[in-house]
C-alpha cells in the first residue's frame, strides 16, 4: 500500500508519480473507511479529534485529482494545490489541537524550551530547503503561498504540540501510540523526505516515501484499537522533568542543524548560513534548558531536604530535623517530651480538623518558648518533643514551667476555647558533669544519644499519664528497669502455651463446719528465666492491657479441663474447680464459643468447672446473656470479689447463680470490726434467702472461721485450710480442720 518512487530520470518521474498518486488515492480512501468503522464501533466519547483526522485522511484521496487538472493546464489548478493543502494542514494541526486539549496537559507542566528547540530545529531544515525553494519553484504565486508558508507553518505547529505529548504525556494504550507514531511519521518522512528531496533538487536516484498512506492507517488502527477511549481522558500520569526520552530527544533535534550542513553537499550559502545560525539558537537554548533543569532539580532537592527535616503540619522540625539540630549544639541538652491528654477523644468529638487546628497552635506556642528551651519537634501524631539546654540545676525546672505554661490557657479553636492537659516526661544529660570539665565545646550529642534521650524522656512521659495525665516525671532508671521487666513479662504472655514459663496452682475450698475440701480454685503462675517468679498481680494487669487476658484465660482453662479429665474419678461428683474469666473474655465471641463447645463435647468434665466472674465484668445486657448462655450449658456460675464494686445487689437481682464469694476485704476485717461483721452476716442471710451458697475468701484465723460459722457461711477459702500449691491429687488427703495461722499474707489471683 506504502508505494516507493524510484526517481530514475525526469521523464519517468511524472508519469510514475501520476501512478503512485492513483495507488495512494485508493489506499487512503481504505484507510478513511476503517477509520469511520473505528470511530462507529468504539463511540468516543469526545468524537472531535477522530473526526478531524477522518477528513484529513478523506482529502489524501483527492491528491490524483489536482495532479490530473495541473498536467491539463487548469487556470485554477494552482488555487486548488493551495485550498487543498492549506486545508490538511489546518485539519492535521486541528486535530492534535483537539487531543491536547482533552489530555489537559497544559496544566501539568511547562514545556516552552521543549518547544523551542524542536521548532529552531525544524525551522533549520525547514526555511532554506523548504520555505525558500517553495518561493521560486513555482510560477503561480497560489504554489509560492502553500509550499513556502502554508506547509512550514502549519507542520510548525503540529511540530509543537506532538512535542508536548511526547515529552509530558505517559499514555500507554496502543491507540495514543499509533496516533502519535502517525504523526511523527506524517511529520519526519514528509519535511525532510518529500519536501526537501523534492524541493531542494538534490535527490539521487532516491526515493519518495509516501507517509501519508502509512499516517493514514495508523490512525485507522488507532480508532479501531479499544484503548482509543483513553485518549478523551485527562493525563494523570506524567513523564520525569528530565526523562531519557526527553532529554535524547532534545539532543538529538539540537544536532539536526549540523547534521543538516553535513549532509548536503549542495547548499549555497545563504541555505548554510540559515542552518548555522539556527544550529546555533538550537544549541543556546539547549543549554539554557539544562540550566533551568538543573536549577529546578536543586530547588527540588532544597524541597525535599526541607521536608525531610521538618513536619507536615505544623511549623516544627521532625524527628529527623531535632537530631541533626541537636547534632549543633556543644552544650549539654535535655528533652521533654509531650502527649496530649484525650487527643482521640478530642477528635472523636469534634472531628480531624479541630484536632489538625488544635496541634498547629500547641506547635506555635511551643515555637515561642524562651531560654532554655533551644528547638522543639513533633515527632508523632500528638506527640512532641522540646530539645532545651541543660546548663545548670534549675534549667530541667525552667523547661517543665515552660512546657506546662503552653497548656494553661484555652485554645480559641472553637466557641468556648478547647481547654487540653499534656503529660510530660523529662531526660537529661548531666550538667554536673560537663559544668566540670568548664569547657562547653567538648560537648557532642550525636544523633544515637538524642534518640536514647527520647526514649528516656518517652518512658517518663508513660508514667506521667499513668498517674492520671496533666503532670510531669522525669526519668530515672528505675522507670526502664520496670519497663524492660514489663516487656519481658509481656513475651512471655505472647509465649503461653510454647513454654514451661506458666503452670496452675490450686487453692482449696473447704465447707466451713466440717473442713471437707469440696472444690478448688485454679491460679495462674509465672515464672521467667532471669526474672524470677512473677506476681499475678503484676502480669494480669499486663495481660488485660495489651490484650493477652484472653489467651491466658484460654490456657488456664484448657489446662484445667485437661488436669480434671485426669483425675476426675477420684473426686466426689460435686467436686468443683472454679476458674476466673475476664471482661474481656467476656466479650471475646472466639472465646465464648469455645468455653461452648468444651460443655457439648465433653459434658461430664465441663460440669465441674465453676466460672467466676468479677462484678466488674457485668457492664452490659450482652454481658449478661452470656453469663445466662453459660450457665443454660451446665457451668457453674459464681460473682466473684462480691461486695468491692458497686453493682452488686443489681447483678443479683438481674441474674440467678450459684455461688457468691464474698471479698476478702471484708473477711479479714470482720474479727474486729462491727461494720464489717454486720455486712458480712447481711451478705450471707441474703444469698442464703436466695437459694445461693456463700463461699468466703482470705480466712486465716480459727476466731473468723467461728464467726462465718456462726453466720450460716456454707465454704471457705483461704490460709487456714490450704496454701495454693500445684496438683489436685493432694487435695484427695485429708485436710486438718486446724491450722496455724501464717504470719504473712501471700499475693495471689
Amino acid at each position: 500500500m506504502v508505494g516507493i518512487l524510484v526517481v530514475l530520470n525526469e521523464s519517468t518521474f511524472r508519469s510514475g508519480l501520476q501512478h503512485h498518486l492513483e495507488v495512494r488515492g485508493i489506499a487512503c480512501g481504505m484507510a478513511a473507511l476503517l477509520l469511520l468503522v473505528g470511530i462507529i464501533a468504539n463511540k468516543p466519547k469526545e468524537r472531535l479529534p477522530w473526526i478531524l483526522l477522518l477528513l484529513l485522511v478523506s482529502s489524501y484521496t483527492l491528491r490524483p485529482a489536482f495532479i490530473h487538472f495541473s498536467q491539463q493546464g487548469s487556470t485554477w489548478s494552482g488555487w486548488f494545490v493551495f485550498v487543498l493543502v492549506t486545508v490538511q494542514r489546518v485539519l492535521d494541526a486541528a486535530a492534535i489541537i483537539a487531543v491536547v486539549r482533552l489530555r489537559r496537559i497544559d496544566r501539568i507542566t511547562n514545556t516552552k524550551f521543549e518547544v523551542a528547540i524542536i521548532l529552531t530545529a525544524y525551522a533549520a531544515v525547514a526555511i532554506p530547503f523548504v520555505a525558500v525553494p517553495g518561493w521560486v519553484a513555482f510560477d503561480q504565486i497560489s504554489l509560492s503561498i502553500a509550499f513556502g508558508i502554508v506547509v512550514p507553518a502549519t507542520y510548525a505547529i503540529v511540530i509543537g504540540l506532538v512535542a508536548q505529548l511526547i515529552f509530558v504525556d505517559i499514555l500507554r494504550g496502543r491507540a495514543f501510540q499509533f496516533m502519535i507514531a502517525a504523526w511523527l511519521v506524517n511529520i519526519m518522512f514528509d519535511v525532510i523526505g518529500h519536501n526537501v528531496v523534492e524541493l531542494a533538487h538534490f535527490r539521487i536516484g532516491a526515493a519518495a516515501f509516501d507517509v501519508f498512506t502509512l499516517s493514514s492507517f495508523l490512525w485507522a488502527a488507532a480508532s479501531l484499537h479499544p484503548s482509543m477511549h483513553e485518549i478523551s481522558r485527562p493525563a494523570t500520569e506524567v513523564r520525569a522533568d528530565w526523562s531519557p526520552i526527553r532529554s535524547f530527544t532534545l539532543v538529538a533535534a539540537a544536532f539536526v542543524p549540523l547534521l543538516v550542513s553535513l549532509l548536503v553537499s549542495e547548499a549555497s550559502l545563504i541555505q548554510r548560513l540559515i542552518v548555522v545560525l539556527f544550529g546555533c539558537a538550537s544549541l543556546v537554548l539547549l543549554i539554557a534548558r539544562a540550566r533551568v533543569a538543573i536549577a529546578a532539580y536543586s530547588r527540588s532537592e532544597a524541597a525535599l531536604r526541607h521536608l525531610s527535616v521538618t513536619d507536615s503540619l505544623t511549623p516544627l522540625l521532625n524527628r529527623r530535623g531535632l537530631i541533626e539540630r541537636a547534632a549543633t549544639e556543644t552544650r549539654p541538652l535535655g528533652t521533654a517530651y509531650i502527649d496530649i491528654d484525650g487527643f482521640k477523644l478530642l477528635n472523636d468529638a469534634y472531628g480531624h480538623e479541630v484536632g489538625d487546628r488544635l496541634l498547629i497552635m500547641i506547635a506555635e506556642r511551643l515555637n515561642s518558648l524562651n531560654w532554655p528551651v533551644l528547638t522543639a519537634a513533633r515527632v508523632g501524631a500528638d506527640e512532641f518533643a522540646v530539645l532545651f539546654a541543660n546548663v545548670s540545676a534549675q534549667s530541667m525546672h525552667d523547661t517543665k514551667v515552660a512546657v506546662e505554661s503552653v497548656f494553661n490557657e484555652g485554645f480559641p479553636i472553637i466557641d468556648p476555647p478547647v481547654q487540653v492537659t499534656a503529660s510530660v516526661g523529662l531526660a537529661a544529660e548531666d550538667w554536673k558533669k560537663q559544668s566540670a570539665r568548664k569547657k562547653w565545646t567538648t560537648f557532642k550529642l550525636a544523633g544515637r544519644d538524642l534518640l536514647d534521650q527520647i526514649r528516656k524522656a518517652d518512658i517518663a512521659q508513660y508514667y506521667a499519664k499513668s498517674a492520671g495525665g496533666a503532670r510531669a516525671r522525669v526519668f530515672d532508671q528505675t522507670m526502664q528497669d520496670e519497663r524492660i521487666r514489663q516487656k519481658q513479662i509481656l513475651d512471655g504472655l505472647r509465649a503461653i502455651g510454647a513454654t514451661r514459663d506458666f503452670w496452675l496452682d490450686y487453692q482449696a475450698i473447704v465447707r466451713i463446719d466440717d473442713g471437707h475440701t469440696v472444690g478448688a480454685e485454679a491460679l495462674a503462675r509465672m515464672r521467667l528465666p532471669g526474672v524470677g517468679l512473677i506476681s499475678p498481680r503484676e502480669f494480669i494487669p499486663l495481660a488485660e492491657k495489651y490484650g493477652e487476658i484472653s489467651k491466658l484465660g484460654m490456657w488456664v482453662f484448657q489446662s484445667a479441663i485437661e488436669q480434671i479429665e485426669s483425675a476426675s474419678d477420684r473426686f466426689p461428683s460435686n467436686f468443683r474447680i472454679s476458674v476466673n474469666l475476664s471482661p474481656q473474655q467476656l466479650k471475646s465471641g472466639d472465646t465464648l464459643e469455645h468455653i461452648l463447645s468444651i460443655m457439648r463435647r465433653r459434658p461430664k468434665i465441663a460440669s465441674r468447672i465453676r466460672i467466676e466472674i468479677t462484678e466488674s465484668t457485668f457492664i452490659d445486657e450482652n454481658s449478661l446473656a452470656q453469663i445466662a448462655q453459660l450457665q443454660k450449658v451446665g457451668y457453674s456460675i459464681a460473682i466473684d470479689d462480691f461486695g468491692s464494686e458497686y453493682a452488686s445487689l443489681q447483678y443479683l437481682a438481674r441474674l440467678k447463680v450459684d455461688v457468691l464469694k464474698l471479698d476478702r476485704s471484708f473477711t479479714c476485717r470482720m474479727a474486729t470490726e462491727a461494720r464489717s461483721r454486720a455486712i458480712v452476716k447481711c451478705a450471707i442471710e441474703l444469698a442464703t434467702s436466695m437459694g445461693i451458697a456463700v463461699i468466703a475468701e482470705g480466712v486465716e484465723t480459727d476466731a473468723e472461721r467461728n464467726l462465718l460459722a456462726a453466720m450460716g457461711c456454707h465454704m471457705g477459702q483461704g490460709y487456714l485450710w490450704d496454701r495454693p500449691a500445684t496438683g489436685l491429687d493432694r487435695l484427695l488427703i485429708p485436710m486438718p480442720d486446724n491450722r496455724e495461722s501464717p504470719t504473712e499474707i501471700p499475693v495471689t489471683a
